[in-house]
């Protein structure tokens, strides 16, 4: 396997390569089952609150061929707020990764907590 995973050329990726959705563009893309919502930000603070339906992977966990995201249709990432640079980071690592269709949403959940106001913490 890490013969394989070396072998990988990563994509280069630049800021304007990332694609950023508004609230509403989330939420129909929250609709889709094959959708992976994923909090980048550390454990702790995933676990005092997160949006719905949203895995926790640390940035620094993000990594070619996750299992959680074999059968992703389309992949956002958020962080804390928005001026928070840990989601479009987040987004360029997966799509340097290989990942396609990666989005970040860069409101986070300070963006979701203002205008939808349900998170759910860890232990829901």
């Amino acid at each position: 396997m890490h013969g394989l995973v070396g072998c990988m050329r990563s994509v280069k990726v630049s800021d304007s390569d990332v694609r950023s959705l508004e609230l509403r563009q989330l939420i129909d893309l929250l609709d889709d089952q094959q959708t992976v919502l994923i909090d980048v930000r550390p454990s702790k603070n995933f676990q005092q609150g997160s949006i719905p339906g949203a895995i926790n992977i640390p940035l620094p966990n993000l990594k070619r061929d996750d299992e959680r995201l074999a059968e992703a249709k389309q992949i956002v990432v958020y962080s804390s707020e928005p001026g928070d640079m840990l989601g479009r980071a987040a987004a360029k690592k997966l799509m340097a990764q290989g990942y396609k269709n990666v989005y970040s949403f860069p409101g986070g959940l300070d963006q979701w907590q203002r205008q939808r106001e349900h998170v759910v913490d860890g232990t829901e």
